[in-house]
């Protein structure tokens, strides 16, 4: 390396030679380092393209979809298909029947530590569970009763178990849906308290 800097034959490096040495250095530190930011740009740039491409092709293939009917409108979230894996009706029947089994168990066992018939149980249950105190039971009313009791399942199953209770779809059950649907069930016995 010396034999390189000695650019006088004479075995020594003097201010100059050293000088032009540490100049040429550091031009070429710059060329690599303007080549490298060059690259980096370069490379950004592509990147940048191929990820406005994959979001054009995306839109392209949702505006597809939403043409042949299959997407839906945008702010929705797509239905699950039941074709790729989500539950059939008799597994989500079986699911509700579950729950119902769950919710009777937990009325009867509940029933006899208060020494209290089905029924009166019942009211007594959507007294507690009324939170608000207007004589119905919101959905998130019962959602929050029935796990506090221990009774836990899937969204999907406890929208079947409203769709059930709520007959006449108005958003909340009353009291008289609330025992006709559990007794209907043949869960508790059809007596009624005063």
């Amino acid at each position: 390396m010396i034999k390189a800097l000695d650019h006088g034959r004479d075995g020594m490096i003097n201010y100059s030679e050293f000088s032009k040495f540490v100049k040429a250095f550091r031009d070429d530190d710059k060329a690599d380092g303007v080549m490298e930011k060059e690259q980096r740009r370069l490379a950004q740039r592509q990147a940048d393209a191929s990820m406005a491409q994959m979001r054009e092709e995306r839109e392209k293939a949702k505006a597809d979809k939403l043409a042949r009917g299959r997407a839906p409108p945008p702010g929705l979230k797509p239905k699950k298909s039941h074709k790729k894996g989500g539950p059939s009706k008799e597994e989500k029947l079986a699911a509700l029947s579950e729950l119902w089994d769950k919710i009777g168990k937990y009325i009867n066992e509940a029933a006899n530590m208060e020494k209290k018939d089905g029924v009166a149980f019942l009211e007594a249950m959507f007294e507690k569970y009324d939170v608000d105190g207007d004589n119905e039971l919101t959905f998130q009313e019962l959602a929050e009763g029935l796990a506090s009791a221990g009774i836990r399942t899937s969204k999907r199953t406890f929208k079947l178990l409203i769709k059930e209770i709520d007959e006449d779809e108005s958003g909340k059950i009353s009291l008289d849906e609330w025992i006709g649907t559990v007794k209907g069930h043949g869960l508790v016995e059809t007596k009624r308290s005063k």
